[in-house]
């Protein structure tokens, strides 16, 4: 599976790896999953990395592109949609019961949530 790189990446950065980060070290920003991430809110274990690759293990071997990727389309069905609530809760030791859980329709919105639940940075 390749990276995904979306808008937001500085004009001629070079970007590498999975998750995609500006090669760059002068660079501002990194981008996980296609969202931007200021370097100071980022480290080896911040909540975007993780949580890109917690997502992204939950649809291994499915070429998705996580701004559009969402719940209900082809190989995100609800056995998958467990699995992956599942691991959010042991991976960022939080509890996405009820509608929490039902809040995590996109990539965007199951980061926003777990950041929520998090306080942004673990």
């Amino acid at each position: 599976m390749g990276a995904a790189v979306f808008s937001d990446v500085p004009e001629h950065a070079t970007v590498v790896g999975n998750p995609a980060r500006v090669a760059d070290e002068n660079r501002e920003a990194n981008v996980y999953g296609g969202e931007v991430v200021r370097k100071e809110e980022t480290s080896t274990d911040s909540v975007a990395e993780k949580y890109w690759e917690i997502f992204s293990s939950c649809f291994d071997g499915i070429d998705f592109n996580p701004v559009t990727f969402r719940f209900h389309d082809s190989g995100w069905d609800s056995i998958a949609q467990m699995l992956l609530i599942s691991r959010l809760e042991e991976g960022f030791s939080i509890s996405l019961k009820g509608r929490d859980s039902l809040k995590v329709k996109s990539y965007a919105a199951g980061l926003k949530l777990v950041k929520e639940k998090t306080g942004g940075s673990r």
